[in-house]
């Protein structure tokens, strides 16, 4: 396993276990790495598109099915999306990264699209 793997997995877990992710210290520590080390590759993991942070948080990028359903549309698609459902441009951006989740509004077509 790569290191970059281990470090997604741990901040996956601890989200997941206790709704934070862990500090630079923390994931140092549980590798035995530097803090230097672990900052260049959480800096990185950013540049991939891995993760990004909020505040001091490390949060994970993570694809899916509405981000892969919303990446086929053409974007005069998108913008009835955002006028019909009310919701900003900005936040079915956001959606489409992973980056917060989608809203009922929007599953709702995500799953009347398919099923139709």
């Amino acid at each position: 396993m790569t290191e970059h793997k281990t470090i997604l997995d741990w901040i996956d877990h601890l989200w997941d276990e206790n709704g934070y992710s862990p500090t630079h210290r923390q994931i140092a520590d549980k590798m035995g790495r530097s803090i230097g080390h672990i900052n260049m590759m959480i800096r990185s993991l950013e540049a991939q598109g891995h993760i990004y942070r909020k505040g001091s948080s490390l949060h994970i990028i993570r694809e899916t099915v509405f981000s892969r359903w919303l990446a086929e549309r053409p974007e005069s698609d998108i913008k009835i999306i955002a006028e019909v459902t009310g919701i900003s441009m900005e936040r079915i951006e956001a959606m489409s990264k992973g980056l917060q989740p989608p809203t009922y509004n929007i599953l709702h077509l995500l799953f009347r699209d398919t099923l139709l």
